[in-house]
């Protein structure tokens, strides 16, 4: 996990940087309810394996392993397994508000308009990140639908994370989508040509020939015009969401929306993954797995803002004056 979405958990659980057990009793207090359980467990396994930690982690492991601590919202423990997580959280909160201090100096907080990517562990090479990097220029070249494109923000430091950053909230919302239709298409290839429905989806395309014979280069073929169609219709749902803005049309916006979701596939079909930033809009979101949902109305909000700035702008442009003699 990446040190600043460490940073914002443990900061979701400190009161004057210290970590506070948020709990409920139990059974007349013989029982304790362990609120916020996955991030609190999150970050108690996170900071075992600091090197100033010297306080024994076992304990803990055990009440994770016992009661799936770290995916769990609340947990309930009995009394003594809850003065176990004390004893922990106590050792570690004597020197939590050093490394605090540290975290927060190296470590910069995302914009809404930031976005990320955690390197595959395969790139352990200059060839290799160099052909990232290739297909993240092939991202922003594509992607530009506000004139002003994606700029490279910088390695997140002590991570093998890259932050990326758009200029506007319109082209974020445009990645972020097609990202979103990037992972639909990915899980089709990786998921459903895998299924007994794929295959009768392409026996039954053979039906007008009269040709019900399977055949695995025929069902290939299938694939990639099914996914081809997938991403043509993804393409042009984003293009009609946004509309005509910055003059470009709906025709324009849907090559770019299938290049750049294209460029996307092939960042993260090679293992790479992207990510919102941790401060994004509430309209787009992240699920734990890493899919993004988004409310396209946002996107077609956005647009139009976009549009109505460009407009006012073009007016100043001709009219320094403001229209008054």
């Amino acid at each position: 996990m990446r040190l600043l979405e460490i940073k914002h958990k443990i900061e979701q659980l400190l009161t004057e940087d210290t970590i506070q057990v948020q709990v409920e009793q139990q059974y007349n207090g013989h029982a304790q309810a362990i609120l916020q359980s996955q991030d609190l467990f999150t970050v108690l396994e996170f900071l075992s394996k600091q090197p100033w930690n010297e306080a024994d982690f076992s304990p803990i492991q055990n009440i994770i392993d016992k009661y799936g601590a770290l995916n769990a919202k609340q947990i309930t423990v009995d009394q003594p397994e809850y003065d176990q997580v004390m004893t922990f959280v106590n050792h570690i909160n004597q020197r939590l508000p050093v490394f605090l201090g540290i975290v927060r100096t190296v470590v910069k907080d995302e914009t809404p308009e930031d976005f990320s990517i955690k390197l595959a562990e395969a790139i352990n090479s200059p060839a290799k990140l160099q052909s990232l990097i290739k297909e993240i220029v092939e991202l922003e070249k594509f992607s530009n639908i506000d004139g002003k494109g994606v700029g490279f923000v910088g390695f997140e430091q002590g991570s093998n994370w890259i932050v990326l950053s758009t200029a506007t909230s319109l082209a974020y919302g445009f990645i972020m989508a097609c990202l979103k239709l990037a992972q639909e298409i990915l899980k089709t290839k990786e998921q459903y040509f895998k299924t007994e429905s794929a295959k009768l989806g392409y026996l039954a395309s053979l039906r007008k020939s009269k040709n019900l014979e399977f055949s695995e280069k025929g069902f290939k073929d299938y694939q990639e015009s099914y996914t081809d169609a997938q991403l043509e219709a993804g393409a042009q749902k984003i293009a009609e969401t946004i509309g005509n803005v910055n003059g470009h049309s709906i025709g324009d916006i849907q090559p770019k929306a299938i290049n750049t979701t294209k460029s996307l596939i092939n960042i993260i079909g090679n293992g790479n993954e992207v990510h919102l930033s941790l401060n994004s809009p509430k309209e787009i979101s992240e699920s734990a797995g890493g899919q993004i949902n988004m409310d396209y109305s946002y996107l077609s909000d956005l647009a139009e803002q976009s549009e109505t700035k460009q407009i006012e702008s073009s007016k100043k442009k001709q009219d320094p004056a403001g229209g008054k003699v």
